[in-house]
């Protein structure tokens, strides 16, 4: 009985000193990672909405839309290009984050994968450009649909083949920031 007890203080000891270590090591990288996370949102918006030179992130409520980040003007010599929007959706292996583009026409200028941990090889094909060209020039008028086979009308995306979950997730998010535009930046903010 008395050996339990040592052999549950050792325990409680080696716990305790890991997880100290563990804060220890969050508390001094934490700012370190979200500047890296910030740096790849910048580049990521940057390749999207190339025309602009500047990004302002407006003081929008974006409470009730579920799944939509942070809301940013588009900027070139201090005149509107468009908005960039960041939501997510559930993929299949979690959450997937990404960044949607939209002109001042109303059109997708394109999308870009923030994060995601979807199955390498499969899933991961969600950040290719095979894939996310597929929303280049769509109108951001109304919700996109997914179609397994061949698009047979504008508002219509191809999926990856195989991987549905992704595929619908992908949209799931491109459709939030278009509502988002549809109901909070169309027509200028």
């Amino acid at each position: 009985m008395k050996e339990n007890f040592k052999l549950g203080g050792i325990l409680l000891i080696i716990a305790t000193v890991a997880s100290l270590l563990l804060s220890c090591t969050y508390e001094l990288t934490k700012d370190t990672i979200a500047a890296q996370s910030n740096a790849a949102k910048t580049e990521a918006m940057k390749a999207i909405l190339p025309e602009a030179d500047k990004f302002e992130t407006l003081a929008l409520d974006v409470s009730n839309y579920a799944g939509v980040g942070a809301v940013d003007k588009g900027l070139s010599d201090g005149n509107e290009v468009g908005y960039v929007i960041e939501s997510s959706a559930k993929g299949y292996g979690g959450e997937l984050k990404l960044v949607v583009a939209v002109s001042l026409e109303g059109k997708i200028s394109g999308i870009k994968v923030l994060e995601h941990s979807e199955t390498p090889g499969l899933g991961a094909k969600c950040e290719e450009p095979e894939f996310t060209d597929r929303y280049k020039e769509k109108l951001a008028t109304a919700p996109l649909t997914l179609v397994s086979g061949s698009p047979s009308s504008d508002s219509e995306i191809q999926s990856i083949s195989g991987v549905t979950i992704t595929s619908t997730a992908v949209i799931d998010a491109v459709n939030k920031a278009i509502d988002i535009y549809n109901n909070e930046l169309k027509g200028g903010q």
